[in-house]
């Protein structure tokens, strides 16, 4: 069992740097820092249970000619509510990074 996640945004026309990324719990299973200016982010990732308190997730995010891949090994229990979180920060100003969209599919 497991989840496929992918979400995008597009950047605003500067140089400042951005950052967007896909956690499952408190594990960031896709991450991109990048200064991509007037282009676009695009994130997946990929979360399977391994144990009833283990799963594994492997994600990538590419955002103009930069990419980056991450390998996880989250511990979540499962018996509750797990945050599923698409996260994008701009340290510099409001409206470098606006996001567009997500889907999420069940794996069974």
């Amino acid at each position: 069992m497991g989840l496929r996640v992918k979400a995008w945004a597009i950047t605003a026309a500067n140089a400042n740097t951005k950052t967007f990324e896909i956690y499952f719990g408190a594990t960031g299973c896709a991450s991109l820092t990048s200064a991509l200016n007037n282009g676009a982010f695009v994130a997946e990732t990929t979360i399977l249970r391994t144990s009833g308190t283990s799963q594994e997730c492997a994600g990538t995010v590419i955002g103009g000619t930069g990419a980056g891949a991450t390998r996880q090994t989250p511990a979540e229990t499962l018996s509750g509510a797990v945050s599923l979180l698409v996260r994008g920060t701009t340290p510099t100003a409001a409206g470098d990074l606006t996001f567009k969209g997500l889907t999420v599919e069940v794996l069974n």
